[in-house]
């Protein structure tokens, strides 16, 4: 292990605290930052024995990636996720697979629309509103269909 990664490794406590203090805006780390020195990392963690500090380099990589993608998500209602992409150097499959997660999660109330390569966020009690309203009028057609053949049943029955 040359001298740099060793310094590296030893540095990194120092420059990436841990994830717990992460969550709080005071914290200067950004994604694009941890992102230089993960290519000077990555020898050093191939070597069987650092198992331990290549699970905390990862976790810690997700945690940023959530924080900078909740971050520059934030002030918008519709964004491109190719904009997104570009704003963290990063592959726009690698920031779909990312915000498919945290929808699932629930760390972000929105949905992707695929055609359009954008990422749509729900604002506040309204976001879910849609779905009782469809689900609603999903009831009330099957109450119509439920009688429509009843009807029908009738008429069979009165012209046979």
């Amino acid at each position: 292990m040359s001298l740099l990664r060793l310094l590296l490794l030893l540095l990194l406590p120092f420059f990436f605290p841990l994830q717990s203090s992460l969550g709080t805006d005071s914290h200067p780390l950004s994604f694009p930052l941890f992102s230089l020195f993960t290519p000077l990392l990555s020898p050093s963690l191939s070597t069987p024995g650092d198992d331990v500090v290549k699970e905390h380099v990862g976790e810690l990589h997700d945690a940023l990636l959530r924080r900078n993608l909740l971050k520059l998500v934030e002030p918008y209602s519709r964004v491109e996720v190719s904009h997104l992409a570009k704003k963290l150097d990063l592959p726009v499959g690698a920031v779909v697979s990312k915000l498919s997660e945290m929808i699932l999660d629930g760390a972000v109330d929105a949905t992707l629309d695929a055609g359009a390569g954008c990422l749509e966020v729900f604002e506040g009690d309204d976001a879910r509103g849609g779905y009782a309203a469809a689900l609603e009028a999903v009831e009330g057609l099957g109450a119509a269909v439920d009688a429509l053949f009843a009807r029908s049943r009738k008429l069979a029955a009165a012209a046979s």
